[in-house]
């Protein structure tokens, strides 16, 4: 299904990745804040339902990466997501295993902290999206005021970097 969405929407790509990203986000917080050291396993098996997302949605990377990029670049747009998401796994995996040898071992209180090495990276890269899309956004309103076509359509909204003060 989600898969279909960023195929046949491109519109809602960025937004329906970064409105994943915050739910999970926000749900390992929750896990790590509000249950101790033995959530509810109801509530850890929606987490991962919900974190199960995330695969099909980081696909809207590639799809965006080939709708922003010349050809002649193509395979370097898609080499650059494709590393960033390896690279934030290193990250994640080196870091939680450091917390946890930093707190002692494999305890349930450990993990729980360690989780928080996960969420970093993740609210880093989704605020960095968040930078991105802005860019990208404000380059492909300026080529459409230029005349020029773009390949996903952009309307122009208060929040966006050009056109402020224009009406």
């Amino acid at each position: 299904l989600v898969g279909w969405l960023i195929g046949h929407r491109p519109i809602v790509r960025v937004p329906l990745a970064i409105g994943i990203c915050f739910v999970t986000i926000a749900g390992w917080l929750v896990l790590v804040t509000a249950f101790g050291d033995v959530p509810p396993q109801g509530y850890v098996l929606t987490l991962f339902v919900v974190m199960a997302l995330g695969g099909p949605a980081s696909m809207a990377a590639f799809a965006l990466a080939r709708d922003y990029n010349h050809a002649r670049t193509l395979g370097t747009a898609s080499g650059v997501v494709n590393v960033g998401g390896f690279v934030a796994t290193v990250i994640i995996a080196l870091g939680i295993g450091w917390v946890l040898d930093g707190l002692g071992g494999s305890t349930p209180h450990a993990l729980r902290w360690a989780v928080l090495v996960a969420v970093g990276v993740q609210l880093f890269g989704t605020l960095r999206m968040i930078v991105w899309l802005r860019r990208t956004r404000a380059f492909a309103l300026e080529r459409i005021a230029a005349g020029e076509q773009v390949p996903v359509a952009v309307v122009r909204r208060r929040w966006d970097l050009v056109g402020r003060g224009s009406g």
